[in-house]
């Protein structure tokens, strides 16, 4: 679930949890970290509409980023595939390095050193790319503070995204 919240709001919320949940550990001490995504669509901007539309059924691609470095092509990356079925979302993602996750063309052919759900994966985004006509449409990008909840609540993970930037391909 998502929540629109004010900084006072933001401010309360952040004191009250701190004490109860953990920071992510990928986000070091403090639990926070940079997260930049490129985001695919249709010409028509299908995934987009969808979600603006309220569909319970979508999916959409894209590639993210961990950290504020600058993006080089061995950068590690995940490809990930994130849908909605009703209320349930999920993803599923391969790491790979950046310049590899951009080439969606190169994921005809299973390379041999890959997982099964690795290549399921792949499989996949090379579907829709081909299908759909897949292109890169958006760059977001933002702050975040994650905590996660530990041995009390193993399955609770709160994050707050500050400082959200875009920009359309």
């Amino acid at each position: 679930l998502k929540y629109l919240i004010n900084r006072e709001q933001y401010a309360r919320v952040l004191e009250n949890i701190q004490a109860a949940l953990q920071p992510d550990p990928h986000g070091g001490i403090s639990g926070a970290y940079q997260v930049t995504s490129l985001y695919y669509d249709t010409s028509a901007y299908q995934a987009f509409w969808d979600k603006v539309d309220g569909h319970k059924v979508r999916r959409k691609v894209r590639i993210r980023v961990y950290g504020d470095e600058p993006v080089e092509p061995e950068t590690p990356a995940f490809l990930e595939i994130k849908q909605r079925f009703d209320k349930m979302t999920g993803k599923r993602r391969v790491r790979l390095p950046y310049a590899r996750a951009l080439d969606f063309d190169a994921f005809e052919t299973r390379d041999s050193q890959l997982s099964d759900a690795a290549w399921q994966v792949m499989s996949e985004v090379f579907y829709l790319h081909r299908t759909l006509d897949l292109r890169p449409s958006t760059v977001v990008t933002y702050d975040r503070l994650a905590f996660e909840g530990g041995e009390n609540y193993p399955d609770l993970r709160v994050t707050f995204d500050t400082r959200l930037r875009g920009r359309i391909q």
